[in-house]
């Protein structure tokens, strides 16, 4: 299974990371590629450092939403709508996003125990699940970049 757990994985996701360019345009959706990375750095950030953000309406049910988001043997969707409170302020900088996110990508090689947050819409997740997550989070956002 993809996950960043995996230093393969990890470092695939660091090879995509480098190919991007700061000019490159989205095949769908309205983030630029320095605002796609605020993004990406935002969610490894609220994930290790919690002080995350509501995400509005929470399903009562989030079995079905976790299993999909984490495990389908499909690709998420295109242009899903998702609460403004996820995403940072435009960044300004595509070099110092991009080195922040890369930054982040060591927070995988040992797990911290319980030192991470909740997800605002999942809840509760493991490492493992954490791991999985921003794995596909990573690989939705750089195919939106052809990457």
């Amino acid at each position: 299974m993809r996950t960043l757990l995996r230093p393969d994985y990890r470092h695939l996701i660091h090879e995509r990371l480098r190919q991007l360019q700061a000019d490159d345009t989205p095949d769908w959706g309205s983030l630029d590629a320095a605002g796609m990375l605020a993004h990406l750095h935002f969610a490894m950030e609220a994930t290790f450092h919690p002080a995350t953000p509501t995400a509005g309406r929470i399903p009562r049910d989030r079995t079905f939403m976790k299993w999909f988001i984490l495990y389908a043997p499909l690709r998420w969707p295109k242009g899903v709508k998702v609460p403004r409170s996820l995403f940072p302020a435009p960044a300004e900088d595509f070099e110092e996003q991009r080195s922040a996110v890369l930054n982040t990508l060591h927070y995988f090689d040992a797990d911290p125990g319980s030192a991470f947050g909740h997800h605002p819409l999942l809840g509760r997740l493991t490492f493992r699940e954490w791991g999985r997550l921003h794995y596909r989070h990573f690989d939705h956002h750089l195919r939106q970049f052809g990457r």
